[in-house]
């Protein structure tokens, strides 16, 4: 018994009704979830996303704000540079 609530100490540890897992949707069943909601406003998503970089910048990682900085290195590419071909 729990000195505080004078229940079982294992209830204060363990969820009240921890049964079983519930059952996982079939990808049928997520797909029709998915077409039941509204349609994307594209143009909308495109206006907030352009609002946004307005204030925080843009998502480009080679567009550095902070030219002091070192270079941004992707696949081992710096800025500025371009990548080998391929072979």
């Amino acid at each position: 018994m729990s000195p505080v609530s004078g229940r079982d100490a294992n209830a204060e540890i363990m969820p009240p009704e921890a049964g079983a897992a519930p059952r996982r949707r079939t990808l049928g069943e997520a797909q029709a979830a998915f077409r039941r909601l509204p349609p994307m406003d594209a143009q909308r998503w495109y206006r907030q996303r352009e609002s946004d970089d307005e204030v925080f910048g843009a998502d480009d990682p080679f567009d550095c704000a902070w030219p002091d900085t070192p270079s941004i290195r992707i696949d081992g590419v710096s800025q500025g540079e371009t990548a080998p071909p391929i072979e």
